[in-house]
């Protein structure tokens, strides 16, 4: 079984009123919540059923330090998607909604199951108790196919000192727009800002 599991860099520090401008340290960037929790738990997946997990991170030097703590904690290989060019990428589209992977899914043609808390594998099937509201549905589909986890899903393990830990840099495969077939004009934005408010401003 192989999994992939994209993952996002986001800074561990809280925005307050009194602290509103933000400089990027890489030592104080982590693991977007969900996806540590996706990373968890196919890491636990392929200690039962055997196969690998290869990470995926798309952006600037900050990814290294999350694909890094990824190899740590249990994945096989990781993907640097490394491009200028994806600042322009539109992360509109998915804050916290769960639409990245109904997009992969559609995209790769696969089924997908959303808001996922548990998972479990039979045989070629996939099943996946989620909890939207106050329902809980259990839901199966055929493999491949695409999950969107909930922090629900477990506890992940947390690395300390992760500068400090020497990993096998072969194992992070560096990629750039041309390299995966895309063009600048892929990464158009659909949707423009029009106007900015600062609420923390206006308490």
């Amino acid at each position: 079984m192989k999994i992939a599991v994209f993952i996002k860099p986001i800074l561990q520090f809280p925005i307050t009123q009194e602290n509103t401008k933000v400089s990027l340290d890489y030592e104080k960037v982590t693991m977007n919540e969900a996806d540590s929790c996706a990373l968890e738990e196919s890491i636990k997946l392929i200690k039962i059923y055997g196969g690998e997990v290869t990470c995926i991170s798309i952006g600037g030097p900050e990814c290294l330090r999350v694909l890094k703590e990824a190899l740590i904690r249990g994945a096989n290989n990781a993907i640097f998607l490394n491009e200028p060019s994806f600042n322009k990428l539109d992360e509109l589209s998915d804050s916290l909604n769960g639409q990245l992977p109904i997009i992969v899914a559609e995209l790769l043609g696969l089924p997908h199951i959303t808001y996922v808390n548990k998972v479990k594998i039979e045989e070629s099937k996939v099943v996946c108790e989620k909890r939207y509201e106050d329902e809980i549905y259990i839901c199966e589909t055929r493999m491949p196919a695409v999950l969107g986890v909930t922090v629900d899903l477990n506890k992940p393990k947390k690395v300390e000192n992760i500068s400090g830990i020497t990993i096998d840099q072969s194992k992070i495969m560096t990629l750039d727009l041309k390299s995966i077939g895309l063009k600048l004009e892929d990464l158009s934005s659909r949707i423009k800002i029009i106007d900015t408010k600062n609420l923390l401003k206006q308490r």
